[in-house]
């Protein structure tokens, strides 16, 4: 597989942020349809504008579609073309995959034997029909070898089928995959990917899988990727295995970072010894949508279900939301001591073939729209219209809000709205008694002892303590006397031409050194005093607990209700009654010491006295 690096040398992979058309067409009544396919093809083309393209004027960022199995035509492809068949008990598995010509030579030759390892029977594959004539240049160069790998899953298997497989992913990846040589789009006993690099109405003309009549689904996901700041690549057009997602992760970097940090400290008798071959969880590299994938099939096929896992890595503000229940309140609370949010612009859909879902980001930045028709089809998507609905035939209409979360059972039982979901998700544990069992809240107090260690109102500051400080007459006029007289923060522009305070020849503040990261795209600067009712400054500290443990717990942790602590909260951490064992460091360096070495002696310092304790 030609990597995009190899064409643009000076191309960095890490930077990638979505802003794209998605959404989902199914069946109400559980069977599967041809309309549906079709109906996907026609909404997803008509998403075009959303996405972007080459100059070549044919290589699009991104377009695919995720359905439910289309079981007559593979089966028709086991009898005609792979002259095999399932036995009695047995369940098809579709691995759809794009690879190299070294890295088809590794699948031919090792993945067979591996899958009899993890317990299925290899039933062949296939080289999926394509029409590269229907591809810009660009797109076709970098088109990889694209195979469907066939696998019979028999009952009995150590885990369930969805799980298993995820695991015999993992592991021909961690010992054959040889980093970008192969990308599974999917492995499922329940839903296939057909993607790429194309733009969306050349879906049909290239997949010519899509255009036969046994083609059928109950559900199918689309997606129209516009990939802002970064060159896309086959591999991460959408969707992925469970999602599609329109937005931004703005805390990707360190979503990963965490999700990386927690592999030390996860265990589960689910997966027992395997669990190495599940590491790392998320890519440090690819789209944050991707990590998001990542994620969230992590939790599930380690038995968490698709909707407390959304409600996990989404979650809709609590803190001020006085109209929210205390069970869901508390569900949220919990999660957020074991879960960072995955936050930023997202409206998503999800499916895991069992049921399809849909969740909005906490501010409701990305839209989302779904109608459902008198002769049972729901269409959601980014914009109303994808679909052609006569009046006569329009149900309702609904444009989901911040927060919401949608789910559609694909047995036919219908679908459940935002409320009941939530009630159901936060019933399944007592999370209100272990809250109270593990966690210290330290308030923050609003009388007169809560900042008395500082100068009083009114007293001023001793002009050698802001110098000392770092300071200067310039931030005193333009930044904290017009904040002192406004009680507005001042705004500046984004691009920051200020020489990095590491290379300044003048005294800097200390947090000077620090660059916050940010999703430089379409997002606006966040105020958590006037956005209070979708932001929380809340921090946890101590232990957070096993992610995969069986049994909710969390440890024992304290929640503080800012990273910057009043002296008041400083002296409770570091009593004795908080029931913590606390040491201090000082961050004062001596002038004639070098700084790496004395970072590096702080480190230690500090390494050593968690290790004690």
């Amino acid at each position: 597989m030609v990597r995009l690096t190899d064409i643009y040398p000076l191309f960095d992979p890490d930077r990638y942020h979505d802003a794209c058309g998605t959404g989902f067409i199914a069946e109400l009544s559980g069977e599967a349809s041809r309309r549906v396919v079709t109906g996907a093809l026609q909404a997803v083309a008509r998403l075009a504008h959303r996405g972007a393209q080459g100059a070549d004027d044919k290589t699009g960022d991104g377009g695919g579609l995720l359905t439910d199995l289309p079981h007559d035509l593979f089966q028709r492809i086991l009898q005609d073309d792979l002259h095999n068949a399932l036995r009695s008990g047995e369940e098809l598995a579709v691995g759809m995959v794009f690879t190299s010509k070294k890295g088809l030579i590794n699948l031919k030759s090792r993945f067979p034997k591996l899958a009899s390892g993890y317990g299925f029977r290899y039933l062949g594959h296939r080289s999926v029909p394509v029409n590269l004539e229907a591809l810009g240049d660009l797109a076709r160069r970098s088109c990889p070898e694209i195979i469907q790998l066939f696998l019979a899953c028999p009952a009995g298997l150590p885990r369930p089928a969805e799980s298993q497989l995820f695991l015999l992913r993992q592991a021909f990846l961690k010992r054959y995959g040889n980093g970008e040589e192969t990308f599974f789009c999917s492995l499922s006993t329940k839903t296939i990917v057909y993607k790429g690099l194309m733009k969306a109405e050349q879906l049909d003309h290239f997949y010519l899988d899509l255009i036969d009549p046994d083609y059928i689904a109950r559900v199918a996901l689309f997606h129209e990727r516009y990939s802002t700041n970064t060159i896309p690549n086959w591999a991460m057009a959408q969707p992925f295995r469970l999602l599609a997602h329109n937005g931004e992760i703005n805390t990707i970097k360190g979503n990963r970072l965490w999700m990386r940090a927690r592999e030390m400290e996860l265990g589960s008798d689910f997966w027992g010894a395997e669990l190495e071959n599940l590491k790392p969880i998320t890519s440090l590299t690819g789209s944050d949508s991707f990590s998001l994938d990542n994620a969230l099939e992590f939790l599930m096929r380690s038995g968490r279900g698709m909707f407390r896992s959304l409600m996990m890595l989404i979650p809709e503000p609590y803190a001020d939301n006085y109209l929210m229940e205390r069970p869901l309140k508390d569900f949220y609370m919990f999660h957020e001591n074991l879960m960072e949010a995955w936050d930023g612009p997202a409206a998503v859909v999800v499916t895991d073939g069992n049921f399809i879902g849909a969740k909005m980001d906490r501010n409701g930045l990305r839209p989302l729209r779904y109608t459902v028709t008198r002769d049972g089809l729901i269409v959601m998507a980014s914009e109303a219209g994808v679909v052609d609905v006569a009046p006569e035939n329009l149900a309702f209409h609904h444009h989901m809000m911040a927060g919401e979360l949608f789910s559609l059972s694909l047995d036919g039982r219908g679908f459940m709205e935002n409320a009941a979901i939530k009630a159901e998700v936060s019933s399944r544990a007592p999370y209100t008694r272990l809250i109270a069992d593990s966690l210290q809240i330290i308030a923050r107090g609003d009388g007169p002892d809560e900042f008395s260690d500082f100068p009083e109102a009114g007293t001023g500051v001793d002009p050698a303590t802001l110098a000392a400080l770092g300071w200067s007459r310039e931030d005193l006029d333009r930044y904290l006397v017009p904040m002192a007289k406004s009680g507005r923060e001042p705004l500046g522009s984004m691009g920051d031409d200020t020489p990095p305070a590491i290379i300044s020849r003048m005294p800097r503040r200390f947090y000077d050194y620090f660059k916050h990261a940010f999703a430089q795209v379409t997002n606006p600067p966040i105020d958590p005093i006037r956005e209070r009712s979708v932001t929380s400054l809340r921090q946890y500290l101590g232990g957070e607990g096993n992610l995969l443990s069986a049994k909710p717990t969390i440890g024992e942790a304290i929640q503080v209700e800012s990273p910057v602590l009043s002296p008041r909260e400083l002296a409770l951490l570091t009593s004795p009654g908080i029931g913590f064992m606390s040491h201090s460091f000082s961050s004062l360096m001596p002038a004639g010491d070098h700084m790496e070495q004395w970072l590096e002696n702080l480190l230690t310092d500090c390494d050593r006295a968690v290790s004690e304790g």
